[in-house]
């Protein structure tokens, strides 16, 4: 992913993508203990963006994406960091631009 795939950062997530080779979509979270010591918050990020994605997961195409955590992810709430998530999605063109009807 990392050689291969195109990268997007924004302030609270890094979002890597990839082509899927097999055709199959993927969304993964990446929290390592360098986004933070404690556990409890590793847990708040990863179930944060496992929500963020399983919304919009439908319209995401065949690409593997791979979710990282930044420290100001830390204390944003769902509803802060799911337009960012949408819109990392779409700079990388997984996600088709959203239509305001």
């Amino acid at each position: 992913m990392r050689e291969q795939g195109r990268a997007e950062v924004g302030r609270r997530l890094v979002i890597r993508c990839l082509p899927a080779p097999d055709g199959q979509r993927r969304l993964s979270a990446v929290i390592s203990k360098r986004y933070s010591k404690l556990a409890v918050h590793r847990n708040r990020a990863r179930r944060l963006i496992r929500e963020a994605g399983r919304q919009i997961f439908p319209e995401i195409g065949a690409y593997w994406v791979m979710v990282l955590p930044r420290a100001g992810l830390l204390n944003a709430k769902l509803q802060d960091m799911l337009p960012e998530f949408r819109r990392l999605l779409t700079r990388l063109g997984v996600v088709p631009p959203a239509t305001n009807a």
